[in-house]
């Protein structure tokens, strides 16, 4: 099955350091991407992002030395191997946050969360969040919780974000061990700086900011 073991083991050396690049924990590694592959973030706001571009190309190769080390099987091996990239990381990070993380680092969140604006006046509108947080540890977590604009359309007209001045919100959120949280956060913004309108507006997949009493912090 295996035709030269200089190239199969050539793909997955290539493939580890492809994951290693851009190791989805503790940060969100794509949350200020305008575009991704994979866990590469290609581009983000002030341009092509190249260590993301540079991983993205790693990858094609780790497939093509894969493809070329083996004589049987080559379709189902690649195909194997993009569910296992995909899926690898998601399952050590679960395995991590229920064994020995704690604090913050426990904390798992989905990426399902909404933002949705309502303007109250020409200078405030309402803010209303919902999402959702699992504490995988076996302690109670304390901490504050920031909301980070994640908004794509925003970022790539170079608009003013409603979110501009809360990346640090001073939310306090406990949850305790074992535990899912459904948070609903509310609050009035100031827009009487910004250059449009948003009312009505519905942000979906929003990132979060955990911060800790030690001042340690995650991107989500």
């Amino acid at each position: 099955m295996i035709k030269s073991k200089v190239f199969f083991i050539s793909s997955l050396t290539i493939f580890l350091i492809c994951m290693c690049l851009y190791f989805p924990f503790p940060n969100n590694t794509i949350s200020k991407a305008t575009a991704s592959f994979m866990t590469f973030p290609v581009s983000n706001q002030e341009g092509v992002v190249i260590l993301g571009l540079i991983g993205s190309i790693l990858f094609f190769i780790a497939l093509n030395l894969l493809w070329r080390s083996l004589n049987k099987f080559r379709f189902p091996a690649l195909i194997a191997a993009v569910l296992i990239y995909t899926f690898l990381p998601s399952f050590l990070i679960d395995l991590y946050q229920g064994t020995i993380a704690n604090g913050i680092y426990a904390v798992a969140y989905d990426g399902d969360g909404t933002c949705r604006f309502d303007n109250v006046s020409e200078e405030t509108a309402d803010m209303e969040c919902d999402l959702l947080l699992h504490n995988r540890s076996d302690e109670t977590i304390s901490f504050h919780l920031g909301i980070i604009d994640s908004s794509i359309s925003y970022r790539e007209e170079n608009i003013d974000s409603p979110l501009k001045n809360l990346n640090e919100s001073p939310y306090q959120i406990t949850i305790e061990a074992n535990q899912k949280k459904s948070v609903h956060l509310q609050e009035l913004l100031d827009i009487s700086g910004l250059s449009i309108g948003f009312d009505g507006a519905e942000w979906n997949y929003i990132n979060l900011k955990l911060i800790d009493d030690g001042n340690n912090s995650r991107i989500l």
